[in-house]
């Protein structure tokens, strides 16, 4: 049942070879690849042009003449019509971020080999991304899990700080999964924010968290996809410090890890055992991804967590303990994520930022759970 309320450490950081703090050969484009980047760029619009909806009929039915919680069929075909558009979009915006800001910080890694963009501070124009997506009427939800002992703790500076900072400018509903006892924090009432409770399940722990944190933000998209355009979901021990613009919305949006971002991938914690479904062999692998942010279309995201829990439950059936975080990165390793977010975007409280991490933005506060 949903309640309702409208608001509207230092260290030396050595080199790595993937996610190489050294320019790599990727943010050096070369004259073919740039070309490729222009031809995808034209492919992209010319099928966004052809996806785009008409201009008659469609029209939202009155909520007086509609059931609950119903669309229209023809809304609904307008709604994946314009998903499917924003999709293309965001695909576009990502390419030619790629062909015109790979030099602007040669100090660290600003596109994957796939031609993802890497967001950093320095590398995005946010006014223009703004004009574009605000034109776009987009509805944006924030998932936050505050479960635990200590979620009263942290739910009032998380929800006051995104409300500050998180996508200012653009309608966000945020969803509260927590425990039927927690309450939310009155926050006065502004213009395109609201806040939702959702009630979950008490967590289990170990080793049931990795299924049941799966289900319930599996249970929330499904409740939350007719609503929202993009959905992002964090855990509550985290505080925007600065503004988070259209510069994270994409189609499949994944959070790179603040501290294994600035080791070797030789060392990266990914799953090992050839009997786990989450098995990334040894030699293999892209970047380590974190658990606790992740964002993207509603659809994207519920494949994603449709795949974890798969196998999340064939690793439970061969008596393996496995982590959703290392599931996550063996989703991301075979359906490339469209956006990476820098370790701008989820700094650990606990260390000096480097010179690299030139500006943080969302600041990690709690211990890290080894499963988030």
């Amino acid at each position: 049942m949903a309640m309702e309320y409208q608001s509207p450490h230092t260290w030396e950081t050595p080199g790595l070879q993937g996610g190489s703090l050294r320019p790599g050969p990727t943010d050096r484009p070369s004259p073919g690849n740039q070309r490729s980047i222009v031809t995808s760029v034209l492919r992209v619009i010319k099928g966004a042009a052809d996806l785009t909806p008409g201009r008659g009929g469609g029209a939202r039915c009155p909520s007086s003449e509609r059931p609950p919680g119903r669309l229209l069929p023809s809304t609904t075909m307008r709604r994946g019509s314009k998903r499917k558009l924003l999709l293309l979009v965001s695909l576009a915006l990502s390419l030619l971020w790629a062909g015109r800001h790979l030099r602007k910080r040669p100090d660290v890694v600003t596109t994957t080999d796939w031609l993802a963009p890497v967001i950093w501070e320095g590398t995005f124009d946010r006014r223009a991304l703004y004009r574009h997506y605000r034109r776009q009427n987009l509805t944006v939800g924030l998932v936050v899990f505050a479960v635990g002992r200590a979620a009263h703790r942290y739910l009032e500076p998380f929800l006051r700080s995104a409300d500050k900072h998180f996508l200012p400018g653009f309608r966000v509903v945020t969803y509260v999964l927590a425990e039927s006892w927690l309450r939310p924090p009155a926050l006065p009432a502004r213009p395109l924010r609201a806040v939702r409770v959702l009630a979950v399940r008490p967590d289990r722990g170990p080793p049931g968290r990795s299924l049941w944190r799966l289900q319930s933000l599996g249970a929330a998209l499904s409740a939350v996809q007719a609503e929202a355009d993009f959905v992002f979901s964090m855990s509550v021990d985290r505080v925007f410090r600065a503004d988070v613009g259209a510069e994270v919305l994409g189609a499949a949006v994944a959070q790179l890890h603040a501290w294994w971002f600035f080791r070797d991938r030789r060392h990266f914690p990914y799953e090992r055992r050839p009997r786990s479904a989450a098995c990334i062999p040894a030699g293999q692998g892209d970047f380590f991804y974190d658990g606790a942010v992740l964002g993207g279309a509603p659809a994207r995201l519920l494949a994603l967590l449709r795949a974890c829990l798969a196998g999340a439950w064939q690793d439970a059936l061969h008596g393996l303990h496995s982590t959703f975080e290392s599931h996550l990165n063996k989703y991301f390793f075979l359906h490339k994520p469209s956006t990476l977010l820098s370790p701008e975007y989820n700094w650990d409280a606990s260390f000096h930022p480097p010179l690299q991490v030139r500006l943080v933005r969302v600041l990690q506060l709690g211990r890290r759970d080894p499963d988030p």
